[in-house]
């Protein structure tokens, strides 16, 4: 499996022949660390398929993210500053910011077959917790600003620490 980081500029700015090998493709962004693992997220690898990178391209202000953006995400997403359940899958909110809010990736687990699992990102867009996120993870690392954020959620899901 690729790496985003290695092709993401010919997916955003390639020709469109060049973009063609890429469709139904799926890309690596990064490996899992244990405590995302260990909150529910089964899969070694975080990954991304082509279609979820060209929806969120001129999508909006807040889905349009550059090539250096995404190379940031491929770096920041094994480290988010909170994660939150949502539906079957999970919300990460990244320690970098688009159109001055956070970063949210959403997740979820796939099978991809003999029980072997990838954390698979259904969206990245910019935004800010909102309080009513069901929080399951805040790090023990966090700027006052993110505290306040998270303060504002359901802050009785989390140790007052993090974790």
């Amino acid at each position: 499996m690729q790496l985003l980081a290695d092709v993401i500029d010919t997916i955003l700015n390639g020709s469109d022949a060049e973009k063609q090998q890429f469709q139904r493709t799926y890309f690596e962004l990064a490996e899992t660390p244990k405590i995302l693992q260990d909150l529910g997220l089964l899969g070694e690898k975080f990954t991304i398929r082509y279609g979820v990178i060209t929806h969120h391209k001129n999508k909006d202000a807040d889905h349009d993210f550059s090539e250096t953006e995404w190379k940031k995400l491929c770096e920041k997403i094994s480290m988010p500053f909170a994660v939150a359940k949502y539906g079957t899958g999970y919300d990460l909110f990244l320690d970098f910011k688009h159109n001055e809010k956070y970063v949210l990736v959403g997740v979820e687990v796939k099978n991809t077959g003999k029980d072997q699992f990838v954390n698979a990102v259904r969206t990245v867009f910019a935004r800010n917790i909102s309080g009513k996120e069901n929080i399951v993870y805040a790090s023990k690392k966090i700027t006052p600003e993110q505290q306040s954020l998270l303060d504002g959620a359901n802050s009785r899901q989390y140790p007052a620490n993090g974790r």
